[in-house]
């Protein structure tokens, strides 16, 4: 089973960009099954853009892999550095989570999820 963390305005669609969410949609993926955990909500950053990863990750912590629409340079820098697989997409999260091998294309490595057993 692994978790990961959606941006998302509605949770049911990958539509918000990282940079701009504030809520964070959790999930189980065990096999074929994407089961809801709960939505997370950072406080508001200061201007429009989150530049807060430490409390990003310290929110998602027991998550191993984070979709969303986009992710900025500074992102996907400092989230991957921390151990997260990055996801970009747009379209419905259980297809998104379900997909084999969580990639940020503009990424050249693949990373596998850590399993939370």
């Amino acid at each position: 089973m692994v978790r990961a963390a959606v941006t998302s305005r509605d949770g049911i669609l990958v539509n918000e960009r990282f940079h701009r969410s504030i809520d964070f949609f959790v999930f189980e993926v065990d096999g074929e099954q994407v089961q809801f955990v709960e939505r997370r909500r950072l406080p508001s950053p200061d201007g429009r853009v989150l530049r807060d990863f430490d409390a990003v990750a310290s929110l998602l912590r027991d998550c191993s892999i984070i979709v969303s629409l986009m992710f900025n340079g500074a992102a996907r820098a400092a989230l991957s550095g921390k151990g997260f697989a990055l996801r970009e997409g747009r379209g419905e999260i259980s297809g998104l989570l379900l997909d084999p091998l969580p990639r940020c294309p503009k990424t050249s490595e693949s990373k596998e999820p850590k399993s939370l057993s």
